[in-house]
């Protein structure tokens, strides 16, 4: 049951996600929504429209969450890529931070399971909450870490930057949506903090040696 001392919109949310991430947008009622959130079922059209209208809030409310956490990894490589020498070394540190957050954000907050449960069905039964997931945050990952990798190699092909950005962007999102079987596999309980560092350091590897590979591995300090 929903906290009783959230507003009744908060309420209808975060029921939302976890009722959502449990039986779908198609096996989840608006009366199992009010129930978790301890509100009158009239709250659902009131503040949402409609049983989709709060479906889609629950998304906005990850893009929320994923633009609060990352905003100032993205603004500093913005800020980069609009430098007329970009240099390639500047390139790689930059990603890896960003990299680095977009590690800590999937693995160590709680919250962001269930919302990861909503991506996986999104993707594999797209409706509008798509729309929201592509235009505010995975076109803009894509396009910050494809302009990134094409300033370390030189690359200049958008559609080759931009394979080798999902495939790195795939990486990060494999220990989020394979926790369950990492953790049966190694017998973990979770992904404490030395796990999660450990994490962000492998994929750190990987990218020095993928898109640097004449060059000695460098870790890198965890971003602020």
């Amino acid at each position: 049951m929903a906290d009783k001392k959230a507003t009744t919109k908060e309420r209808l949310i975060q029921a939302g996600i976890e009722a959502f991430a449990a039986n779908g947008f198609e096996g989840t009622t608006t009366r199992l929504i009010a129930h978790k959130a301890g509100c009158n079922l009239a709250a659902i059209p009131y503040y949402f429209g409609s049983k989709e209208g709060l479906y889609l809030a629950v998304f906005e409310r990850f893009t929320d969450l994923h633009s609060q956490y990352l905003n100032h990894n993205f603004e500093a490589v913005h800020a980069f890529l609009k430098e007329s020498d970009r240099d390639p070394e500047a390139a790689l540190g930059y990603l890896k931070q960003l990299i680095g957050a977009m590690v800590e954000f999937s693995c160590s907050h709680p919250p962001n399971a269930l919302h990861h449960q909503l991506i996986i069905r999104e993707q594999l039964n797209p409706s509008r909450a798509s729309d929201i997931l592509y235009k505010k945050v995975i076109r803009r990952e894509l396009d910050l870490v494809s302009r990134l990798i094409a300033a370390i190699t030189g690359e200049n092909d958008h559609r080759t930057t931009t394979l080798k950005a999902f495939i790195l962007l795939g990486q990060v999102m494999a220990f989020h949506h394979g926790r369950q079987t990492i953790m049966r596999h190694l017998g973990l309980q979770g992904y404490s903090t030395p796990e999660i560092e450990e994490i962000r350091q492998l994929i750190i590897t990987w990218i020095d040696k993928a898109l640097m590979p004449d060059q000695t591995t460098r870790q890198i300090p965890n971003p602020s």
